[in-house]
Parts: structure tokens; C-alpha cells; sequence
């Protein structure tokens, strides 16, 4: 052990050395890139123009080549549009928001392209004399999503003259844009070989795009709210949907009509692909007809309204300091409410007033505040939740004490069930379809033992709740911003210096929501409480009720807060004045369906009532049907007759940990290394980083990634990997929709963490077992850094690499919990030819390409214009 201290010291000099002579280490040229075309420009200016219409371009497109079509030079607003609608004047509006080889990443995110649309377009206006004219933007895929927070930001912003956008605003044309996600995550993990990559993509607007983000829901939440508010108010705003008829191939539809089109609005479709469809090459063109003809119309609409429109005479001064400055009116907070600062309380108003003189920078420590809370992993909590069979799952909602509670002013619902008795399911069920009320905010989060360390403990819970309740309404954490301004004036940025406390954002949490409840229903659905662990389970219980008795006390003039969470029955919970529904009492008749679903051309054939033998047996457990279906349909592809088949279902135990155990003599050494690998991986493994970790001995002197290539248990091809998880795993664990790997259940990590790992490796106790399990992966990432590949000075591709940024950051936390002997340490150094400068030199040369190519989801994207 003293020589592995001895190493880690010198480890972290050796690092310090090498961020002194990084450019010793960089080993790739970059060319020069031309300036990306970001900001303003006009097509076609008018003198007397009546409206202004911008254009503005979706992901990994510009402000010019998005609108031109193939064969053209010049883009059509310019060329045709001009010619169709004489008194616009037409604007296209670029931000950059991919990476170009060679060129530094572009760190803006939605919100900055938001904020930078709303700065340079009121600048344009404002030197233009067009303060006051009526604005119509026209938006492609990700710009739609960008000019709708643009157009929120101006109805909020503290500023006097950012405003004028808002106020102005007349109509939008939307053309392929994901209002409710894409599946872009499936897609962007297409090999880049496959389509000749020359942009990436920033990876933060990937993340925002996919299917069931929660920041870009509440977008698109906050934006139809504000639609109708004008609606009511007397003010109607014209909306356009267009959406893609044609795939892009090898891809499809990267936006679908769903996505694209919202209720209440007007949704034409275009017969392009995604690509195509903002390219016209004449005004012949059917999407030019179509687009210009709601332009056309919204523009006789302004021109009959015109006399009402008065424009200040030019000669008009400007508004003064006073007026944009402290002694004009402001108003609280970022993106949300309209309230007088003379309403804020003394902390909040002095906050704001010490930070009027430069509100550029509030928005930006309001982003970055924002940004704080927020973790890649919880954007696809639900992700890997089996979604509920249909016909299943829809008795929640006239259940009568879901239908109490959802009528309680401040109720505490508890969804309580034995393992595997679809919990999950149901919650993720509810959270999709329950039937909230105009106005009302709606939370949620799931806890995954099986996922990083924030989606199991209590602190990513208060993060991910309160970057929900940042988004829906930002005013109601000024004293967290304040906070977190302090704490950098102080530490430093965030992550590097410091970061967030559990308790802390707990208070934080409590304060907003008392904050949120004077003027909107809170609910919150919380999934398998019992994934954070006993102690923390008990918490987070007792800090439910605490709130809700607190409100319950101080409910005048208060909305309603209700709060649903799903649990095993253990551990023991202080649950009394909690509604409480037991999950195996109510699912008899949806394991029926799940099994008749699944067995249903297996029981038309033979007539047999297996299926109903199944639902009786499964007491409740929708794990237990699962595996047992499963053998049934196994059986009978290899030729099992109708007794084999039932006397099989009787066999299996009706406990799911025996039926776990039941499958260990089946499992070999190779099993124990996976199982290994999935439980004690300080993340899960994608099935790339999985093909090495499993096909690299620990116990080998071996130095070459080649020589294990043909090695009899490498597995190339992708799907011989999946079949290998499943069959060495005995079907206990599977490659997830993000591509990782993991069991099939928490309860299966549960059973080898505290008795199957023990049985599987000569009957240690559990204790040496995770002792062992860490040594090996200790060792396997050691023996992978000092791999001749990894040492040499050519610019590999990260493909070839799947396991270095894994090795290169996580083999000291294993060397940490293996804690053997320090003769093992000695003897595994010694194989190294330890002491010497070779470990070092060969782990700081790793890790530099580990940073370089980031992690495993750090992907290339097709040359084709994304969303």
C-alpha cells in the first residue's frame, strides 16, 4: 500500500508537471476554421417597410446556407421573398451551434442563443428606427426552440428596451421544430464512419433536444401559457407549424408531426425531408406557396391594424439613464413574473440594486446559477422504465384513494409494492398521464440504484427539483442566485472550486416552494424511494411531511401541494396521514394482460392455460411473470411439449431471490467478471467500454489491444455483444436504451451485492467479494493504460480506445475500496517494472487523450442539418 501512496503522489506532481508543458502532450494540429457567420444580417432592406421578418436557423445549420437551396447561390428570402411581400424588411439572424474540426467549441447553450437573438435583434431595430415595427420570425428546427425563449426572455426582462421584441411580436412560423424532442439521442450514436463527419454538434443542445427533456418541456409549457394569456388579453399572436413528410436517410424523420405540430394552432406539412424543406429553388415551389402565403396573410392582417401602430417621431430622444436604470421601473428575476422590486423582500432588493448597473452579467450568473444544478443523467431518469403495456396501468386514475388524494390540498400518496411489482411502470404511467390544471407546476424525479451516484442520493434529488423550478419560475430562487454569487466571489466557478451541500439546496428547495405555492399548484411524483437507501429514505420521508405540515398550518392564501412517491415496503416508513396504495393488490388483472400479450400466439396455438397459471403464480410480482414468460417461450423453440413447459412454471420459485439463486450454478467464470463489472463499476458500462473490460486478464502480461483483438473472447460486432450480456448474465442484464449496461431490476444488484457474489466467488463473504470485485478492476484498468497503443504519438480515434476515459479516471477509486494485501500491490507494480517513471508517464498520457475525447456519449453527428 505504501507503494501505491508513494505512486498517487507522484501521480499528482507528474499531473502538475504536465498541465506546465501541456502543449508537450497536444497531438493535434488544428487548421484555420473561417469565422462562423453569427450575429445580424439583412437580406433586404425596405424604407418603408411595415413589418420586419427573421430568419433563424436550426442545429448545425447558418444564417444563409439553411435557406438556400441546392444549385442556388443566394438565399431565397433574399431572391423570391422580396418579390411576393414588397414592404418587409427581411432579416436572418446565425449563432454557432456546432464545433468545427480545428476550431474551439462554441460554449454557448439555448439560453445564450436566446439571449444573444433577442441583444443583436433589438440592436438592429433600435439603430434601424424600427423599434416599434411588427416582427415575425421565421424558425428551423433547434432556432424555433431558440426564438421561443427569446420571445419569453423580452416579455421578462428587467430591461425597458429588451422588451420591444415582445411587445412587437406578431407571429412565428415553426419548420421542423421538435417541440417535444426528437430522438436525436438514438441517432447520434450512429457511427460517424457511417455518414463522413465534418461538424459535432454541441452536446449540451443534443441533450436539451431529446425526447421528454424537461427544460425544453417547460419551454415549450412557458410559451403556450403565454399565447393564451395574450389570447385572453385581447392580443392574438399567429403560430404556424411546419413539418417534414420525408426521412433524411440512413436516419428518418428526425422530427416527427407529433413533435412538430402543437394543438390549437395551424400545422401544414412540407413534402421534403428535414434537410430540404427551408430550401426552395423557385417560387413555384409548394413549401415557398405554402410559407409565403402565411406570411402574405399575417401581412394584410398588419397592414388593416397599421393605424393603430404610431411610431414615436424620430426626433424623440431616447429613454434617458433614469429611465432604463435604477429609477425606471424593475422587475424581479429572469425569465419570470412582473412584480414591482418595491414587493422583494430587503435581502432580494438589495441584491437586485447592487446588480442593476450590470444586468448582462445578472442574466449570465442567472444561467450559470441555473447550470449548477443541472447533470447529464437526470434528463433520462425514466428512460430505462419499461412503459406500461397497453390496457395496463389505467386503473391509477379512478382508483379512489389516487382520486382523494389528488383532491387533498396537501395530501402524501404513497405507492407501496414488493420488488418487481411494476412501481416503476405505474409511476412513470401517472407522471405521463395525469391531468393537471392550467397554471399548475409539475415535478418529478426518479432515484436509479443502478445509475450515477446524483440519481441515488437525496442531493440529486433537491438539485434536479429545484433546476425544474428554475425553469418554471426563476424569481422564486433570487436568494439562491444571491448565493451562488457570493460562493464564486469567495471560492471561485462552480465545480472547481466548489460546490453544492445536500442540506443547503434542502433549505433552498423548502423556501421556493413556499415561495411557488402563493401563486401555483406544485405536484411531485418521486419513483423508488428505497433506491437512495434506508437512512436516506427515512429523510426524504420525513422532510415530506414536515413541508406539508408546515403548510397545512400556514395554508391561507396558499395553492395546493401534493406529493407521490413509490416504495418497497422496506425499509419501514413513518407513513401515518399518508394516502397508501399496495401495488400487488391492485395489479392481478395487468399481469394478466402483460402475460395474455406476450404468450397470446403461444396460447392460440396450443389452448393452453399456462398463461393464467402464470398470473396466479406471480402474486403480484410483474419480475416474476417476466422471467418466467420468458422461459415458457424458450422452451417451446426448443420443441418442449405442453407437461414440460407447466411443470417447468411449477418449478420456479415463487420468491424472486431464489429464482436468482437458482440460476448461479449455470453462471461460469466469465459470468463472475460481468456481474463483477455491472456491480461494482463506478458507472455503467456502454457495450463498447463492456467489449474490453471483458476481453482484458487481469492476470496477463499481454501489452497489445491487437493481440487481444484475436483473442477468442473479443466480440466485434455489436450485436454478439448484446446476445453475450444476456447469455452469460443468464438474461439478468441488458444494454439499456442509452446503451449501458445493467441488470434488469435493482433487485438483482440487491441479491449479488449481498449474497450472490459470494456464492458465485468460492463462497467468500460479501465483504471479500467486493474486496475481489475492485482488485480486478483495478487491475484490468491498469493493465488496459499500459496497453503500446495508448503510447503512441499518433492521433488515434476514440472508437479505438472504448475504456481509456473509463481506466484513465476510475482506477484509483477501485485501487481505494480493493484494499488487499500489499504484497498483491507490490507484485502487480513489479509487472510494470516498478519504480520507474513508465506508469506515470503511460496513466498522464492516457488521460490526456481520455479529456480529449471526453466520454463514452461524446459522439460525431451527420453532415446533414439537425434540428
Amino acid at each position: 500500500m505504501k507503494s501505491l501512496l508513494c505512486f498517487r503522489r507522484k501521480a499528482k506532481k507528474a499531473e502538475v508537471t504536465g498541465k506546465e508543458r501541456s502543449h508537450e502532450l497536444d497531438f493535434v494540429e488544428s487548421p484555420r476554421i473561417p469565422p462562423f457567420p453569427t450575429g445580424v444580417d439583412v437580406l433586404h432592406d425596405c424604407p418603408d417597410a411595415t413589418v420586419d421578418i427573421c430568419f433563424v436557423h436550426g442545429l448545425s445549420g447558418d444564417r444563409n446556407s439553411t435557406w438556400t437551396a441546392d444549385g442556388q447561390s443566394v438565399p431565397w428570402p433574399k431572391t423570391f421573398l422580396p418579390l411576393k411581400l414588397r414592404n418587409a424588411r427581411i432579416l436572418t439572424f446565425g449563432y454557432d451551434a456546432y464545433v468545427v474540426p480545428g476550431s474551439g467549441p462554441s460554449a454557448n447553450r439555448l439560453l445564450d442563443h436566446a439571449m444573444s437573438l433577442l441583444a443583436r435583434l433589438t440592436t438592429n431595430r433600435r439603430t434601424n428606427n424600427a423599434s416599434t415595427r411588427p416582427l415575425i420570425f421565421v424558425a428551423h428546427g433547434l432556432g424555433g426552440i431558440v426564438c421561443k425563449e427569446a420571445i419569453l426572455s423580452s416579455r421578462d426582462n428587467p430591461e425597458l428596451h429588451l422588451r420591444g421584441i415582445f411587445d412587437y411580436f406578431k407571429g412565428i412560423i415553426f419548420m421542423g421544430t421538435p417541440h417535444k424532442g426528437s430522438s436525436m439521442a438514438g441517432w447520434a450514436r450512429i457511427p460517424a464512419s457511417a455518414f463522413g463527419i465534418v461538424k459535432q454538434v454541441n452536446k449540451p443542445l443534443l441533450q436539451i433536444l431529446q425526447t421528454n427533456d424537461q427544460f425544453l418541456e417547460s419551454i415549450h409549457l412557458r410559451f403556450l401559457g403565454m399565447l393564451r394569456e395574450q389570447r385572453e388579453e385581447g392580443r392574438a399572436l399567429n403560430v404556424t407549424c411546419f413539418a417534414e413528410e420525408l426521412p433524411v436517410p440512413p436516419i428518418g424523420l428526425l422530427v416527427t408531426k407529433d413533435s412538430a405540430h402543437f394543438d390549437g394552432y395551424n400545422h401544414i406539412t412540407i413534402h421534403a425531408n428535414h434537410n430540404d424543406m427551408t430550401k426552395f429553388a423557385s417560387m413555384q415551389d409548394d413549401g415557398f406557396v405554402m410559407v409565403t402565403g402565411e406570411l402574405i396573410r399575417w401581412g394584410k392582417e398588419i397592414e388593416r391594424s397599421r393605424p393603430l401602430l404610431i411610431e414615436p417621431p424620430s426626433s424623440q430622444p431616447s429613454p434617458s439613464s433614469v429611465e432604463i436604470g435604477l429609477g425606471g421601473p424593475l422587475r424581479i428575476g429572469y425569465g419570470y413574473g412582473t412584480n414591482s422590486i418595491k414587493a422583494a423582500s430587503a435581502n432580494t432588493r438589495s441584491f437586485y440594486y447592487e446588480d442593476r448597473l450590470e444586468l448582462p452579467s445578472l442574466r449570465d450568473l442567472s444561467a450559470e446559477c441555473h447550470r449548477s444544478l443541472a447533470f447529464p443523467e437526470m434528463c433520462n431518469q425514466s428512460s430505462d422504465i419499461d412503459s406500461a403495456v397497453k390496457g395496463t396501468c389505467e386503473w391509477v386514475n379512478r382508483h379512489e384513494t389516487y382520486r382523494t388524494w389528488a383532491v387533498d390540498h396537501h395530501g402524501l400518496l404513497c405507492i407501496k409494492g414488493k420488488p418487481g411489482s411494476g412501481k416503476s411502470t405505474l409511476l412513470k404511467y401517472a407522471v405521463k398521464n395525469h391531468r393537471i390544471g392550467d397554471g399548475d407546476f409539475f415535478l418529478s424525479f426518479f432515484f436509479r440504484g443502478l445509475g450515477d451516484e446524483l440519481l441515488r442520493s437525496p442531493l440529486g434529488l433537491f438539485r434536479s427539483l429545484l433546476h425544474q423550478l428554475f425553469s418554471l419560475a426563476p424569481r422564486a430562487l433570487s436568494n439562491l442566485v444571491h448565493a451562488f454569487k457570493k460562493r464564486c466571489k469567495e471560492f471561485g466557478n462552480h465545480d472547481e472550486k466548489w460546490s453544492w451541500h445536500e442540506e443547503e439546496l434542502r433549505g433552498y428547495l423548502e423556501a421556493c416552494l413556499y415561495n411557488v405555492l402563493e401563486t401555483h399548484p406544485v405536484w411531485l411524483f418521486v419513483d423508488a424511494l428505497d433506491e437512495c437507501g434506508k437512512d436516506n429514505a427515512v429523510k426524504v420521508v420525513d422532510m415530506f411531511k414536515t413541508l406539508l405540515n408546515n403548510l397545512r398550518s400556514r395554508s391561507i392564501g396558499l395553492k395546493p401541494f401534493r406529493i407521490c412517491f413509490s416504495c418497497r415496503h422496506y425499509p419501514i416508513l413513518d407513513l401515518d396521514d399518508t394516502f397508501e396504495i399496495c401495488l400487488e393488490d391492485e395489479n392481478d388483472k395487468d399481469i394478466s394482460t402483460f402475460v395474455n400479450t406476450q404468450l397470446g400466439a403461444f396460447q392460440a396455438r396450443t389452448g393452453s392455460t399456462i398463461p393464467a397459471l402464470i398470473t396466479a403464480r406471480a402474486s403480484g410480482v410483474f419480475l416474476w411473470a417476466r422471467l418466467v414468460v420468458k422461459r415458457v417461450r424458450d422452451l417451446e423453440l426448443e420443441g418442449a411439449g405442453l407437461n414440460e413447459i407447466e411443470g417447468a412454471v411449477h418449478a420456479v420459485p415463487p420468491d424472486l431471490r431464489r429464482v436468482y439463486r437458482n440460476l448461479i450454478p449455470d453462471m461460469g467464470p466469465a459470468s463472475l467478471k460481468l456481474i463483477q463489472w455491472i456491480c461494482f463499476a463506478s458507472r455503467p458500462l456502454t457495450i463498447d467500454e463492456m467489449r474490453w473490460a471483458m476481453v482484458i486478464d487481469s492476470d496477463s502480461p499481454c501489452r497489445s489491444l491487437q493481440a487481444y483483438e484475436t483473442d477468442e473472447n473479443y466480440v466485434p460486432d455489436t450485436t454478439r455483444m448484446e446476445r453475450k450480456v444476456r447469455t452469460l448474465s443468464m438474461g439478468l442484464a441488458e444494454v439499456s436504451h442509452t446503451g449501458e449496461i445493467q441488470f434488469i431490476h435493482q433487485s438483482l444488484k440487491d441479491f449479488f451485492l449481498e449474497d450472490g457474489l459470494s456464492v458465485l466467488d468460492d463462497n467468500v463473504t460479501s465483504a471479500e467479494a467486493a474486496i475481489r470485485g475492485h482488485f480486478r478492476l483495478f487491475k484490468i484498468c491498469l493493465r488496459y493504460l499500459a496497453m503500446e497503443e495508448l503510447n503512441r504519438p499518433a492521433n488515434p480515434n476514440s472508437d479505438d480506445f472504448a475504456l481509456l476515459h473509463y481506466a484513465s479516471t476510475e482506477w484509483m477509486a477501485h485501487a481505494a475500496r480493493s484494499d488487499p494485501e500489499v504484497s498483491a500491490y507490490n507484485e502487480l507494480l513489479a509487472s510494470f517494472h516498478w519504480p520507474s517513471n513508465e506508469v506515470v508517464n503511460s496513466w498522464l498520457y492516457a488521460y490526456k487523450k481520455s479529456e480529449l475525447f471526453g466520454r463514452p456519449e461524446s459522439y460525431g453527428v451527420p453532415c446533414c442539418t439537425l434540428p
